[in-house]
């Protein structure tokens, strides 16, 4: 009850030990502590074979391109030494690079 005799409308709020325990909860460390610890490591593996592609060196990237648009474009990462990859190179043809010509390293000079 309060001052005039009338029940209150609602249950009453603490503000003060509300902002009390809220501070404490985001100063409490997390609840699994070790996954802040712990490092990432990313291994890239092929997608034909499973072997481990250990740096951009030994990465090949196959694209099919539909010739109906709808269908997309297919990206697949494989290792130079797979099979598959060995024997799509020697059926297909390489293409000319696109684009603008890549800037030389003897000072701007371009042989032409």
């Amino acid at each position: 009850m309060d001052d005039a005799g009338t029940e209150p409308a609602g249950p009453t709020v603490d503000l003060t030990r509300l902002r009390q325990d809220y501070c404490l909860l985001r100063q409490q460390e997390p609840l699994i502590p070790e996954e802040r610890a712990m490092a990432r490591k990313t291994i890239f593996v092929s997608d034909l074979s499973g072997k481990e592609i250990g740096d951009d060196r030994d990465a090949v990237t196959i694209t099919v391109k539909y010739g109906d648009a709808r269908k997309g474009v297919i990206v697949v990462d494989a290792h130079p030494e797979d099979v598959e990859v060995k024997r799509l190179v020697q059926a297909g043809r390489q293409q000319a690079r696109r684009g603008r010509r890549p800037k030389s390293h003897n000072g701007g000079e371009s042989r032409r």
